[in-house]
């Protein structure tokens, strides 16, 4: 659950928090550079290429941020991209490539055009899965590959070398049973209540953190 301010509704939803993962499943079995397909909440005259789409996701995800976010380079975390969330760049469905090419290089290539643009400083890398090999004996090597640098860049974010008040994880505990309820969402003056009352959290600031961090 998430918030942006008293008064306004908490609802379940996806975050940018402080990895992010793009799951480049849209280009499966499609050319990037065709024209999109309009969907039921589109018209008919989306003049829009499906790698376009990827564009306008990256853009989302670095312009709240704005240029001046503290690059974590200078805390010494050399693992960690010029600007924070990470970003990790997933092809999924490799096996089903849209001209039977090369998935790499076709995950390489749209790696290097967003290299190319202003919010090249969130990416980490690229990553090929084959949806094949889920479950089978031998795993992905594309999966091994995310899960170690997903792992490495974890380790250093500013986050984990910070303390968090047992009473927050308490807090971040209730507020998950709560989904769990299908509560899909609730006002923020209940779940100001529901920290005062039950976890002992009664600044607004940290209640905004908490449910951030738990979103």
């Amino acid at each position: 659950m998430t918030a942006t301010a008293p008064g306004r509704v908490l609802r379940k939803q996806k975050s940018f928090r402080d990895c992010q993962i793009q799951n480049l499943d849209r280009l499966r079995s499609r050319n990037p550079h065709k024209k999109t397909k309009p969907t039921k909440l589109q018209d008919d005259f989306c003049l829009e290429t499906n790698v376009d789409h990827l564009y306008f996701w990256m853009s989302s995800v670095a312009s709240p941020l704005g240029q001046d976010e503290r690059n974590p380079k200078e805390n010494n975390a050399d693992v960690l991209p010029a600007k924070l969330p990470p970003v990790f760049l997933v092809c999924t469905h490799a096996d089903e490539l849209y001209d039977g090419g090369d998935p790499r290089e076709l995950a390489k290539m749209v790696f290097r055009h967003l290299k190319a643009k202003p919010y090249q400083g969130h990416l980490v890398s690229f990553f090929t899965v084959d949806n094949t090999k889920s479950g089978c004996g031998s795993e992905c090597q594309g999966v091994v590959s995310l899960r170690e640098a997903i792992s490495v860049v974890v380790r250093d974010l500013p986050q984990m070398k910070s303390s968090v008040p047992t009473k927050w994880l308490r807090f971040e505990k209730t507020l998950q049973a709560a989904k769990e309820e299908v509560r899909t969402w609730i006002f923020f003056e209940e779940a100001g209540t529901i920290g005062c009352n039950e976890c002992y959290v009664v600044d607004d600031q940290d209640i905004q953190s908490i449910i951030e961090l738990s979103a």
